[in-house]
């Protein structure tokens, strides 16, 4: 029976305003009317379906009340009113109050239905009228023309900052909801406790849906709005949304809606930073992408460090902050890769980066910020996002040393005039002083058992002379690249003293040798292919020491085969100089693999090493030969061949007749020859 009387009622109050205000033709007003007559008497059916309720069974209410269907048409009339007005202007100028007069009937009309046990979705109807209610003031102060801008603009301005205080209420709302319910229930609401709070869980997604849409719409803003102060309103409403998920998650232990809410705030705080910026810049020019990755990187350091500082105690926000840290770390990553990339693109290019004067500053407090708080992650207990070991944070400090690394990158292709004159000219030496302080550095945290820094240090400085090694190749100085070698094996000779190791025995070994092959190969006349010994005797003699010096740590076999090659590569190196030059042109050289062959009989016989006395022995031969050779032919004294075939007949007799009467005593050197070392 009500709902006849509704319909009825209904078309009677809309035919009455029509008449007396003498609008019949107007289809809009009556529309309006419309919604507002189906919504208003709501009151009047629910009282009366209360009533009837009290009276009755309750059962008897269940099913499709008028007072259930009203609202969800007239709101439903609204919003096609709404969507229509979003697109025809005229529509929002013709009755911008009889509109408000609709949406406060819906509302009311949606309350109402609060004291009808029945009806569960009332919050949720509420919700949807309450967006309805932020889209119509947006498309009305879009039409008011206060603005200089577009209508679009204006509309995109006023939906975002709407939006983003909707938010906030309806979250500050869901906060307080056990509130909310005790005073519905002091109103007299059918109110299920629980179960009531458990419908309303739609409110998550919802809002944070919301929270997505003003963080689109504001990142929109930033780049078509010329007008610095709507680009900051919008960018302050973004910041704000962190309000909103926190909310949420106030009075739950809801971490995910926590971490959400900081990952949300470093969005915000990218969205607000470029709203400072001119909208004409792209996504990727240079001075958005620093402003963008300030802001993370001020973020990392608020989650990281100060805000558990701020809240003075350990709690779910500072270890959801301690949890998005290495997300936001990842991402500020991203942003380094990606500025050296675009630096070194247009470097390549045009020999210049388009960056400002602040950008290039900024990006240097970027790096100078990160290095800071990579050391207090690797050095102050708690601080460590990834909660690593003691050897793991090792990786903190690398990656401080990197980022001075590529903060240098970076002020070398930003600012080059920095580089000029004594940088420029002597670079290699500053970065070898670099290196040795390094090792020194790396030496005093040894002591103090401070493994989280003098392992990185030690390694750091031990790579760093590759970059004088390979650079020089590439941007030349006024340092000798002899002069840089070797200063490069004394860093390698200090760290082999320091720490007892062969490696870098051969590394400072290496260096040494290649400043001298160095020398050697721009020296007229010192070719490879002319004095093989000046450029194989060198390396082969480090190697032949530095063996030595780690005996302890080389088995016999390998010790043998040391010896062995690299005496090998002294005296056929040698004897090759005598065969290229010959003995004609250099009546020297059979003296020195002579000398050499005897200083290696010598050590033999003084180290115990057979090795050393047999191939002395047996070039010293070969050097006696070739003085032979020279005399008896070059200089045409064939008699010294007769000479020589009578003094070695001789000698082989006498070496038998020797044997022969000493043999025992022969045998017994034999039997301790055997006892040397290979």
């Amino acid at each position: 029976r009500i709902v006849p009387a509704a319909v009825v009622l209904n078309a009677a109050i809309v035919h009455a305003v029509l008449h007396w205000t003498w609008r019949t033709d107007d289809l809009a007003y009556a529309y309006l009317w419309n919604v507002v007559t189906l919504a208003l008497p709501c009151v009047v059916w629910v009282w009366i379906d209360r009533r009837w309720i009290i009276g009755d069974e309750l059962d008897k209410a269940r099913g499709l009340g008028w007072h259930r269907v009203a609202p969800v048409i007239a709101a439903g009339l609204l919003g096609i009113w709404t969507w229509a007005s979003a697109f025809d202007r005229s529509l929002t100028e013709i009755h911008p109050g009889l509109t408000w007069l609709a949406w406060g009937s819906v509302v009311i009309a949606v309350l109402a239905t609060a004291w009808d046990p029945h009806t569960r979705r009332m919050p949720f109807f509420l919700y949807l009228i309450g967006l309805v209610g932020v889209a119509l003031g947006a498309i009305q102060l879009a039409q008011l023309g206060w603005t200089r801008f577009e209508r679009h603009q204006t509309l995109l301005w006023t939906g975002v900052s709407f939006t983003a205080a909707y938010s906030i209420f309806t979250s500050y709302l869901w906060s307080r909801r056990r509130g909310l319910l005790a005073v519905a229930s002091l109103c007299r609401m059918p109110v299920r406790g629980e179960d009531h709070l458990r419908d309303l869980l739609w409110l998550v997604p919802a809002n944070t849906l919301l929270v997505i849409g003003v963080l689109v719409g504001a990142t929109f803003v930033d780049f078509t709005f010329a007008e610095q102060g709507w680009r900051l309103a919008t960018g302050k409403a973004a910041l704000l949304q962190v309000v909103s998920l926190g909310l949420l998650a106030h009075g739950e232990k809801w971490s995910r809606l926590q971490r959400g809410a900081l990952v949300v705030g470093a969005l915000a705080a990218v969205i607000w930073a470029w709203a400072w910026l001119p909208h004409t810049l792209s996504f990727t020019h240079l001075d958005r992408v620093v402003a963008g990755l300030l802001a993370l990187v001020v973020c990392v350091g608020l989650y990281g460090v100060g805000l558990s500082k701020l809240l003075r105690r350990e709690n779910e926000w500072t270890a959801a902050a301690l949890a998005v840290t290495p997300t936001l770390v990842s991402l500020v990553a991203a942003g380094i890769v990606l500025v050296l990339a675009l630096e070194v693109t247009q470097f390549l290019d045009t020999r210049l980066v388009v960056m400002s004067a602040w950008a290039s500053l900024t990006m240097i407090g970027v790096f100078a910020g990160l290095v800071v708080m990579a050391m207090i992650a690797a050095l102050v207990p708690g601080r460590d996002p990834f909660n690593l070991s003691e050897r793991g944070r090792t990786a903190y400090v690398y990656a401080a040393e990197g980022l001075l690394g590529l903060l240098f990158a970076h002020a070398r292709l930003t600012m080059p005039w920095l580089f000029q004159g004594f940088l420029d000219q002597y670079w290699p030496l500053i970065i070898m002083a670099i290196a040795f302080a390094g090792v020194g550095a790396s030496e005093i945290f040894r002591r103090q058992q401070r493994r989280v820094l003098y392992e990185p240090f030690e390694r750091s400085a031990a790579l760093l002379p590759l970059l004088p090694v390979l650079g020089f190749w590439v941007a030349g100085s006024e340092v000798h690249y002899s002069w840089i070698m070797v200063v490069v094996g004394g860093l390698y000779g200090t760290l082999a003293i320091m720490r007892q190791s062969f490696g870098y025995s051969m590394l400072a070994a290496l260096a040494a040798n290649g400043g001298l092959w160095y020398l050697l190969g721009i020296t007229d006349g010192f070719a490879i292919t002319e004095h093989p010994q000046l450029w194989l005797i060198p390396p082969a003699v480090c190697v032949l020491i530095a063996s030595q010096l780690n005996r302890n740590r080389l088995t016999p076999e390998q010790l043998t085969t040391i010896r062995y090659l690299t005496s090998s590569v002294i005296y056929v190196s040698s004897t090759a100089d005598i065969f290229l030059r010959g003995v004609r042109e250099a009546p020297w050289l059979p003296l020195v693999l002579g000398g050499l062959s005897i200083l290696g009989m010598l050590l033999g016989i003084a180290l115990r090493v057979r090795a050393f006395l047999f191939l002395g022995a047996t070039f010293l031969v070969i050097a006696l030969g070739s003085i032979i050779k020279y005399a008896a032919v070059d200089l045409e004294q064939t008699w010294i061949w007769a000479v020589t075939g009578i003094v070695t007949g001789v000698l082989i007799i006498a070496l038998f007749a020797v044997f022969e009467k000493k043999r025992n005593e022969i045998l017994a050197v034999v039997d301790d020859l055997r006892k040397w070392e290979g």
